[in-house]
């Protein structure tokens, strides 16, 4: 069996100095017109980063709101006393742990009924709070970003910025922690890419 082949060794500092150094030349260069990549590249940077924004502000309100509120849910109790009650988050949950026998019929309804009220009134501070809108803005923002990266798919390079932009997605999509095969050589050809294109003379 032949060894495995030395990888470039990249950081994930060095991986994040990529992205901006492509992504420097991508934006100041005024001929995305001429490449389509660049333009489509733009707009989806712009929809994933808003997309990110909006789902970390959505994730700090909802931390609050359960910090206030608790998780939204009902403690199930188990057959067992000496063990503790299960929490349920929903009525499959509720009835996969009691199951679904006449026995077990009047705690389901009565847990099912306590499980509605806590999550009707989850849901009237989450949409009284913000944070409703704000995940189903975060939601339409990974939308559009996904639309955008399949007509990436199919959509025509034209130049070495439009290589370098197809490179950016894909590098950006996957991450800087993304480092294993064959991520490394994808790394060192957009760092090379936009060292060339930064180079090029203006026309």
């Amino acid at each position: 069996m032949s060894p495995r082949p030395r990888l470039p060794n990249t950081s994930r500092a060095s991986r994040r100095a990529t992205l901006a150094a492509a992504a420097r030349v991508l934006m100041v260069q005024p001929e995305e017109a001429a490449d389509p990549m660049v333009a489509l590249w733009r707009d989806w940077r712009r929809a994933v980063r808003l997309a990110r924004r909006l789902g970390r502000r959505a994730e700090r309100l909802e931390m609050h709101l359960v910090a206030r509120l608790g998780v939204p849910g009902v403690a199930v109790p188990v057959s067992d006393p000496a063990q503790p009650a299960v929490f349920a988050r929903d009525a499959r949950t509720i009835d996969a742990l009691l199951g679904d026998g006449p026995a077990s019929e009047g705690v389901r309804r009565r847990l099912k009924g306590e499980l509605a009220a806590v999550r009707a009134r989850w849901d009237a501070e989450a949409r009284a709070c913000g944070l409703a809108d704000l995940r189903a803005r975060a939601a339409a923002a990974e939308q559009r970003a996904d639309a955008l990266l399949r007509t990436a798919a199919v959509t025509p390079v034209r130049s070495l910025r439009g290589v370098a932009a197809t490179l950016a997605m894909a590098a950006e999509w996957g991450g800087p922690d993304m480092a294993e095969h064959p991520w490394p050589h994808l790394w060192k050809a957009l760092a090379a890419l936009a060292a060339l294109v930064a180079e090029e003379p203006p026309t």
